[in-house]
Order: C-alpha cells, then structure tokens, then sequence
C-alpha cells in the first residue's frame, strides 16, 4: 500500500514539473480584508476553466489595488514588455465578490493569450451547522439537526454531515408509545457558487425503535434525493445558510405492534432547515 503510494506521489510530481511555467505575475494590494488575492485567483480560475495563470517570472505583470469601504474602487494595471502601462479602475458597492468578478472579467481575454499552469484553484472549505423540520424519517419524528464539512472548487463540491433526528413518540392505542431516533450520515456532491448550490444526498443510518418496557431494535435505514441550498452574505466568513431537502427511502421501514401495523415510511422524505456556515480561507 506505502508503495503504490509512493510510487502515485512521484507520478504526480513528474507530471506538474512538466508543466508549462505561469506567464502571468500578480501583484495584490487591498484596503478591505474581505477582498483577498485567493478570492482573485478563484475567480479568474473560474473563468479559465479551473486554471490558475498566476505564478513569479510571468512575461506579463498584473498589479490589482483595491480601495474604499462603502464603495470598492479596483485599479488594474497590465506590464507587458515594449509596452505602456494600462490602467483601468473599475467602481461599485462594497461587495468584493462582484468587484473581483468583474476584475476577472476584464483580465480573461489577457490571460488566454498567455500560456496558463495547470493548477487547480486553492480548495474551499466551510463548515456547516443546520436544525429544522424534517418529516417522515421516523415515527412522527419532526426536528433533525446536522452539522458537517463541505469542500472542493470554485463550483464543485463534497460534503460529509453527522445527522440526529430528535427522539419522537407514536403513541398506541394502550397508552404505550415507541420511542424513536434516527442516527446517521450524509455524503454529497454539490455544484453551484458562493450564494447558492444544489447537491445530490446520500443518507444512511439506523432508526432506533424502543417500545414500552422491551429492549431497543435497531433498523438500518438508507435513502437518497436532491438538496437545494442557499448563504447569505456571500463575501463574509460568517454567512446564514437555508436549505430543502427531498429524498426516496431505499427500501421502506415498516412498525408491526402485535402483527398490526402502526407506522409506515413514507415515499417521500422532506427536510427544511436554517442554520450557519463558516467559511474557511
């Protein structure tokens, strides 16, 4: 196993020291902490298709400052070799995603010119802590929590959550009840930006199944389905996260009570949660 692993890492590092060198250099200055030059290089990254151009020795200069705090105000100049320097300072509201993006915007046609490195923007990560309703998973069960890490690119994205549904009671005809919990997890993939995303949810467990005066049963539980989710503010570490969830059981679970049945899961599972995100540099 430490071979083969070995013998990957020196394939990889053969295959970047082949690499062609960055032709771009990139000089970065900015008044607002939230406007950082790993934001910049996301967002150029985004727009050459993950490919980071930015790197020392570049035959051409970039040089990015940017200034203000009700307003941003982004002066961008070009060094090219033979020629004058070009300026252009580009204006608008204290949203730095916005400013950089149309930065980005303006640098593109530049940068395809040049020969860019194959480096993978840097990976972002954030972390992710949600309660709400959640319906359907158990016994009139009606509030779940999770909380996990999401990471990956600019637009691609993995998330792996720890998930509890609150204990809940089905009560039965006798006064008695079953008591019921769910524990489990989630794995994703997500595709979307910095404001919103949807994902594909893979969640497995086991529901916890306790009746009156009888020991606890465990029943493995599985299912899978779509989550659309949104973070607002979108330039801030801190940023306030809601989400819907709908997912098909794989395999429905079913309560017998003296061979009657009391409960049934239903087709379709729904969650709607709030919550928060911090983001990580």
């Amino acid at each position: 196993m430490c071979h083969d692993a070995n013998v990957l890492a020196g394939l990889l590092v053969a295959v970047l020291s082949q690499a062609p060198a960055p032709r771009a250099s990139l000089t970065f200055s900015s008044e607002s902490p939230a406007c950082t030059e790993a934001a910049l290089r996301e967002a150029v990254a985004w727009r050459l298709e993950g490919l980071d151009p930015f790197g020392s020795g570049g035959r051409v200069g970039v040089d990015v400052k940017v200034v203000g705090s009700e307003r941003l105000h982004a002066s961008v100049t070009l060094l090219k070799a033979g020629a004058p320097p070009a300026t252009r300072v580009l204006s608008g509201a204290a949203d730095c995603q916005a400013v950089l993006g149309e930065v980005a915007a303006l640098l593109e046609p530049e940068l395809r010119q040049v020969d860019p490195a194959p480096v993978v923007a840097a990976p972002r990560f954030s972390v992710t802590a949600a309660a709400g309703g959640d319906l359907g998973q158990q016994p009139d069960g009606i509030v779940s929590a999770r909380a996990g890490v999401r990471a990956g690119g600019p637009r691609f994205t993995g998330l792996v959550e720890a998930v509890l549904t609150l204990p809940s009671r089905l009560w039965l005809d006798d006064g008695s009840f079953v008591a019921a919990a769910f524990y489990g997890a989630n794995l994703g993939g997500c595709v979307g930006g910095a404001i919103a995303h949807g994902c594909v949810i893979l969640r497995g467990g086991a529901v916890r199944l306790q009746p009156a005066g009888v020991a606890a049963m465990w029943a493995p539980s599985f299912s899978a389905g779509l989550r659309g989710a949104v973070e607002w503010p979108k330039a801030s570490p801190v940023a306030v996260y809601g989400a819907l969830e709908l997912r098909v059981p794989l395999g429905r679970l079913s309560l017998y009570v003296d061979d009657e049945l009391w409960w049934r899961q239903n087709w379709l599972i729904g969650s709607l949660q709030a919550g928060l995100v911090v983001r990580i540099p």
